[in-house]
């Protein structure tokens, strides 16, 4: 039960709401962009980025989930890459409205490369979400089977 809460706490950044009217419009906007992000197709979010032309820390629906953020829940490893390394303006550590960051949502996912990647830029591992959850305590509470993502996030402590 702690694991289902766990994720709905960080997952829910990326999720549609119909209360925030005066956000949805954004979402509206967005919506070609994210499902570039979804897709994972890289040419197709270049031109959509283009043509959107959104600050790269902007939030892309109400609950302030970022571009990065959303390739990270997606996981659009295309995307994510092409973010991470072509934006100098990039804050890693961007919290949602549940005070999550791209390390929080890696963590959630269980995904290595992500969460690695992120802690290589500079990801502070020591941010708490809403939940009062490091990224740390979010791979040890739900990545117990990803041996190698377990070990590295607990060399971060040190």
């Amino acid at each position: 039960m702690k694991k289902i809460a766990l994720i709905l706490l960080v997952l829910i950044s990326t999720l549609g709401s119909a209360q925030a009217k005066d956000k949805t419009n954004a979402f509206l906007r967005f919506k070609p962009l994210i499902e570039t992000i979804r897709l994972d197709n890289l040419e197709a979010f270049k031109k959509e980025f283009e043509k959107q032309n959104p600050d790269i820390n902007e939030s892309l629906n109400e609950f302030g989930t970022s571009t990065l953020n959303f390739a990270i829940s997606y996981n659009s490893p295309k995307v994510f890459e092409y973010v991470l390394v072509n934006f100098s303006n990039l804050e890693i550590n961007c919290q949602d409205i549940v005070g999550s960051t791209g390390l929080h949502l890696a963590a959630v996912s269980c995904n290595y490369q992500f969460f690695t990647d992120l802690v290589k830029y500079k990801a502070d591992t020591t941010l708490e979400n809403t939940g009062g959850y490091t990224p740390i305590e979010l791979v040890e509470e739900l990545c117990k089977e990803n041996k190698d993502l377990l070990a590295f996030a607990r060399a971060q402590k040190y």
